[in-house]
């Protein structure tokens, strides 16, 4: 196989006013506001939500601009195509695919799911991991879209990894009312993250190097960059 084909489905497939549930309050949340919520309340676990909204897909809207990626996809020879989901259950997205565009052999994979359990960590890790599982298959090409950041990043970053592998990482963004995809590197999100690490980069170098109770002269004479050095090439990044 040459090209593996990964679509994120909620907000980058297709997109729903579907709500999660806390039990006690009443509270809805959307899937993001869901995602930071749990990852804020480690101790809040699956017994405290209803998922009811998220099984009803009568008002579940095509995203198209990803939607024509993820049917031409098929078309391409020698390739694979999957929808990755954060879900526990891959039924639902795959039914509503299917339907809606008449192609049977639509794979849906669920993360969440008992299927998965091997996989580990955040959302992020475990779809990086599931794409990481799959190069060993052989594919020389993966093309990836993902509203996440963090999903889309920690899939980019698997390329450290696996030099001779080519990545296309395509960011789902709602724009004045328009859902669009760019390259990652070229979206405004991946742009302030980076600027973020590297404030953070500088300001924690600062601390360990300008601060000290040593004054400056030999053999410290030279005053230390505190700028990020650049990656190693490949093949010198160590073990």
């Amino acid at each position: 196989m040459d090209t593996l084909f990964v679509f994120d489905f909620d907000h980058t497939l297709a997109s729903s006013p579907a709500k999660i549930v806390l039990k006690d309050s009443g509270s809805r949340f959307s899937q993001k506001e869901y995602d930071e919520l749990r990852k804020n309340e480690p101790d809040l676990t699956d017994e405290d939500f209803d998922y009811s909204e998220f099984h009803d897909f009568s008002l579940t809207e095509p995203i198209y601009p990803i939607m024509e990626r993820f049917v031409d996809s098929f078309r391409v020879p020698n390739s694979e195509t999957y929808v990755l989901t954060a879900r526990p259950d891959a039924s639902g997205p795959e039914k509503y695919l299917k339907e809606l565009l008449n192609i049977p052999n639509i794979q849906v994979v669920a993360i969440n799911s008992p299927d998965f359990g091997h996989l580990e960590g955040s959302d992020a890790s475990k779809k990086a991991n599931w794409i990481e599982n799959k190069l060993k298959e052989g594919f020389s090409t993966v093309k990836y879209w993902e509203d996440s950041l963090a999903n889309a990043v920690k899939v980019k970053n698997l390329k450290k990894k696996h030099q001779n592998v080519n990545f296309e990482v395509f960011l789902v963004n709602l724009d004045n009312e328009k859902f669009e995809f760019s390259p990652l590197e070229e979206s405004s999100k991946y742009k302030k993250f980076q600027n973020a690490v590297k404030k953070r980069h500088m300001g924690m170098k600062k601390r360990i190097l300008k601060h000290g109770n040593q004054p400056p002269g030999d053999p410290f004479s030279v005053k230390p960059s505190y700028k990020r050095s650049k990656s190693a090439p490949p093949g010198f990044g160590g073990a």
